[in-house]
């Protein structure tokens, strides 16, 4: 795999399927499983092997997390480390990226990439063999989107399956599956689950995407609030920073949760800015 990129990609980062996998502790008939491709032939992608089908790899580097952009470099320039790279280069470029670290920056998470779709459909999902890629989907959901509402993570899930919608039983079995296996905490009535090794206490770095602010976990919306009450260091103000800043025509009906996320942003101020 990192022989085809190189090759075909260029300046993208090179990845390794083999050490994707290990470290997602796949087996490697577990990853053609997921995938849809022979176990042999992903032996060969992992060994570099040239000439592998671009529809295979695409549906490979789905399941290991990862997503294909497609970017015009005709100027691009950037640079690597410590060392710079010039790419005045024409057409397409095929940018192989983690999605993990690339999610927060540009990838719209309101829905699901298309790599992480399945052809489970209807009450196929139920069955017990099934289980363990559903699972493997909430964690890369996890992974990549905490913390998320329990039940925004259900939908996202259901997404990322084709399911019309994520029905009472879908959203009960998604529940089911996570606990034990990720941290959650309430928040009002609802329950947010958390990705491994975080802290629940923390602010987390505030995501532009396409989501209902009632969608924002609070240690999410805090973070926006920090922001906006140091620009301002008034009450009023920095609701109407917080009610620019997600395009809202009022706040009449989120007053009250703006008002929790000012006061927890206020306890990680610096001493001199709570004023």
């Amino acid at each position: 795999m990192q022989g085809f990129l190189a090759k075909n990609v260029g300046p993208a980062r090179q990845v390794s399927v083999r050490g994707r996998r290990r470290s997602l502790k796949m087996s490697q008939e577990k990853l053609a499983i997921l995938a849809g491709v022979g176990r042999l032939w992903l032996a060969e992608l992992e060994k570099g092997k040239p000439g592998a089908p671009l529809n295979l790899v695409l549906k490979t580097l789905g399941v290991l997390g990862y997503e294909i952009r497609i970017s015009d470099v005709s100027a691009w320039q950037f640079t690597t480390g410590t060392s710079g790279f010039n790419a005045p280069m024409a057409g397409a470029n095929l940018l192989a990226a983690d999605r993990a670290t690339a999610v927060s920056e540009t990838s719209d998470r309101s829905s699901g990439p298309p790599a992480t779709r399945s052809p489970i459909e209807g009450v196929q999902i139920y069955e017990e063999s099934h289980g363990e890629r559903l699972m493997l989907l909430i964690a890369q959901i996890v992974r990549t989107e905490a913390p998320i509402f329990e039940n925004c993570l259900a939908k996202r899930a259901a997404d990322s399956l084709g399911l019309s919608r994520a029905s009472k039983k879908f959203s009960q079995l998604v529940t089911s599956m996570t606990e034990g296996q990720f941290t959650k905490s309430s928040e009002g009535e609802r329950v947010v689950v958390w990705a491994e090794n975080a802290e629940t206490d923390a602010l987390i770095p505030f995501r532009e995407t396409k989501r209902h602010h009632f969608d924002i976990p609070l240690a999410e919306l805090a973070w926006l609030a920090r922001e906006c009450w140091l620009k301002s260091s008034t009450l009023e103000l920095t609701l109407a920073a917080m009610r620019q800043k997600l395009h809202l025509a009022s706040i009449r009906e989120s007053r009250s949760r703006f008002v929790k996320a000012i006061d927890l942003a206020k306890q990680h101020l610096p001493a001199n800015s709570t004023s």
